[in-house]
């Protein structure tokens, strides 16, 4: 087997993969031992070499930029600049703020992440003889079973 792992290779591993804001959180389990090992990843980090990634991290960031600009002057337009249109303008800022920051990521940003969880667990390693991957220590029980 090649070094690179792929997601079709560990998919039947993954036991859960939830993503919270912008992190992966990863549950792997063993099909032989039913050991399981949690990781969590950042989602930006997993995907920092997709270009398609970059683009619409720079699209959403813009986007917000403008809606909320366009937000704040139909505020200030219609609460003025005094105390009610200050506090309006706030409050309507951090909602904004906290919209953009929850980016959707797709099926192949997730999947990449999933990957990179995977590895780094370090707990798994590639069985020959079965072709999937397995807990470590699935591999240390079936190396003294056959001496």
């Amino acid at each position: 087997m090649n070094s690179q792992i792929t997601y079709a290779a560990i998919e039947s591993l993954v036991k859960s993969a939830e993503i919270e804001g912008d992190t992966l959180h990863c549950v792997f389990e063993c099909p032989n031992t039913g050991q399981a090992e949690s990781t969590k990843i950042a989602m930006k980090t997993a995907n920092k070499e997709s270009i398609v990634s970059s683009a619409v991290d720079t699209a959403q960031t813009r986007m917000a930029r403008s809606l909320k600009r366009g937000i704040l002057s139909g505020i200030a337009s219609a609460f003025g600049t005094g105390t009610v249109g200050t506090v309006a303008r706030q409050a309507a800022g951090q909602m904004v703020d906290k919209a953009s920051k929850n980016r959707v990521y797709s099926e192949a940003e997730k999947q990449r992440a999933v990957v990179i969880a995977f590895e780094k667990t370090k707990a798994f390693v590639y069985d020959e003889e079965s072709q999937t991957y397995v807990h470590s220590s699935a591999e240390r029980a079936g190396s003294r079973e056959s001496r």
